[in-house]
């Protein structure tokens, strides 16, 4: 996986948390490699944590390559095209949920 990618949607999701989340954002973990998938967890004091999956496939005898993304824990949980612009789009329209 090209960790030019990962680095800007850690980068999209920093400056996501520092729109919608402020000051009630504890912490961004990841990306946390998990097999062949990356996850990133937005941690809030107030809202339910945000999850953001890459699901990665691996050809045969190739490199794994992003297949997309899953959002969960804001207003739906969506599947996402591995595309940075889409990516950058469906959380600037999104809602963050309250914790219980």
């Amino acid at each position: 996986m090209d960790t030019t990618f990962l680095d800007e949607v850690t980068k999209i999701l920093t400056e996501f948390a520092q729109t919608k989340l402020s000051a009630q954002l504890l912490e961004l973990i990841g990306p946390t490699k998990e097999g062949l998938n990356y996850r990133w967890r937005l941690m809030s004091t107030r809202y339910r944590e945000v999850v953001i999956l890459l699901i990665s496939k691996k050809h045969v005898f190739g490199k794994p390559t992003p297949e997309h993304f899953e959002v969960h824990g804001l207003d739906q949980t969506q599947q996402l095209e591995p595309n940075l612009a889409e990516l950058r789009t469906f959380l600037a329209g999104s809602e963050l949920a309250l914790t219980g």
